[in-house]
């Protein structure tokens, strides 16, 4: 039998019901409006993310960007002026900079004296010897001075040339050649003017003093200009003969850098022998490929450069430079620019590149070379990969990094090459330095002129600087 309900239980079911049908539904239309403020504020979170995302990258970008300027107003850092400059650096360069510094063997105290001159070299010896009337026990001791002359004379020969008139011909004819002025400079003025332009890098008025403190010979900035014009127009079948030497030979490197013609820019570029180290000069021409290929000719030997677009299909064969990746990746680790996280990351990326080089000099130094191809290509792929967190300059790196693996491995097909370009950056140095004492080149002519005197002198120079003017001398006479 069912039971009767209460007031009180039909107030609490009435209530109940109430809520059922009236709260329940405004409540449902509330969640609904919630779900869907949920949703729009779950995609304006993921939208802010991406735009946090993107801040950070251009603020990274920025913060580059200000220290690279900062290199550019005050110069770099000690650290990151240190440069890789051989292959024995390379090597050497295996430390952390958390690591201790190995201790420097000591100089020995010899070292910082002056060499004993030859037996050969001494023009002029002088005795001091005690009186006859001293007796006891006597010793010699020898030492030597090193001096120059302080007024050096010059030489001046005068030609007395007899003539005779021809009154057949009606002019006057001469028993030897007279030359177009009546005072000449001599083979060993023009020696020594072409010398102090190429060798020591002096500008014109830098010549001109010194010929003028030493010797009392006045010369006018053109005559230095015929003077260097003529020796080169002499010299010009011997730079022919050096470019085709170096062409023929195994390997060489390329390189270019800047060098200005009448304050317009231009470019220096450089061939050199990867066995004799010769080196032949261009001067005042643009950086376009057909330069690169004009200098490189038809060599089949393998092209050692840095990644420059023009070297990029000028050879079957094309190995890049190591020293050029390993400083890349090094001012990367130690750039202010970038985050600890991405400065940690940059750091071991470029110990891992360290760490490719030193396999590689093992693996081209063993029985069989080719054998490491693929472990030392799968080490490239890992180092190469792009991570989230990499700076925008560092994606470039491992990007173009990743493109050019094989041509960092085309040293395990010839195992002879040099792995680095340094033998064409320190030949090109010279011309830099050249270039900042005298600003480059008023003409193409002079430019020209240049590269001839360059490649002849400084090759004959570097292989032996005692012999250098006798060389040149007998070179000038062919």
């Amino acid at each position: 039998m069912a039971r009767e309900l209460t007031k009180k239980e039909i107030y609490e079911r009435m209530v109940e019901l109430r809520n059922l049908r009236k709260l329940h539904t405004a409540a449902r239309a509330r969640v609904v409006v919630l779900e869907e403020e949920n949703k729009a504020l779950r995609a304006r979170v993921r939208e802010l993310e991406k735009e946090n995302v993107a801040l950070k990258q251009e603020v990274a970008d920025i913060r580059y960007q200000l220290e690279e300027f900062k290199k550019i107003l005050f110069g770099k850092k000690r650290a990151a002026r240190e440069t890789v400059t051989s292959d024995t650096d390379l090597h050497d360069d295996d430390t952390d900079e958390d690591e201790k510094q190995p201790p420097r063997t000591p100089r020995a105290p010899d070292s910082y004296h002056r060499p004993v001159p030859k037996e050969e070299e001494v023009t002029k010896t002088v005795h001091h010897r005690f009186p006859k009337s001293k007796k006891g026990k006597k010793r010699l001791r020898t030492y030597y001075v090193e001096d120059i002359p302080l007024d050096i004379d010059k030489i001046v020969t005068k030609y007395v040339v007899e003539q005779w008139y021809d009154p057949a011909k009606r002019q006057w004819i001469s028993c030897d050649p007279l030359p177009a002025t009546r005072v000449a400079l001599g083979d060993n003025v023009r020696v020594l003017i072409t010398t102090l332009i190429t060798i020591q890098r002096l500008s014109y008025e830098q010549v001109q003093t010194l010929l003028d403190t030493l010797f009392h010979i006045h010369v006018s900035d053109g005559e230095i200009a015929k003077i260097c014009a003529e020796e080169a127009r002499r010299l010009k079948p011997a730079e022919e003969a050096l470019r085709e030497a170096i062409q023929q030979e195994p390997s060489h490197h390329m390189d270019e850098s800047r060098y200005d013609v009448n304050g317009e820019p231009r470019y220096v570029w450089n061939l050199t022998g990867g066995v004799s180290g010769d080196t032949v000069y261009v001067l005042g021409r643009s950086r376009g490929k057909g330069v690169a290929k004009e200098l490189r000719g038809a060599s089949t030997g393998v092209l050692v450069s840095d990644d420059y677009g023009a070297y990029r299909t000028l050879a079957e064969h094309h190995q890049l430079c190591y020293a050029h990746l390993i400083r890349k990746f090094r001012d990367l680790s130690m750039h202010d620019g970038f985050t600890d996280e991405q400065t940690e990351a940059l750091r071991a990326t470029y110990r891992e590149i360290k760490a490719i080089y030193h396999a590689v000099v093992t693996a081209c130094s063993g029985p069989d070379p080719q054998a490491h191809r693929t472990h030392l290509t799968k080490r490239f792929q890992v180092v190469s990969a792009v991570h989230a967190h990499d700076p925008v300059p560092a994606v470039r790196l491992k990007t173009t990094l990743r493109k050019n693996i094989e041509k960092y491995l085309t040293c395990l097909s010839f195992p002879a090459i040099a792995l680095t370009n340094n033998s064409a950056e320190r030949s090109l140095r010279h011309v830099v330095l050249k270039r900042k004492n005298s600003f480059g080149c008023k003409s193409e002519c002079g430019a020209e002129t240049l590269g001839t005197l360059l490649s002849v002198l400084l090759s004959l120079h570097r292989k032996d600087p005692g012999t250098y003017f006798e060389r040149y001398l007998e070179l000038r006479r062919v």
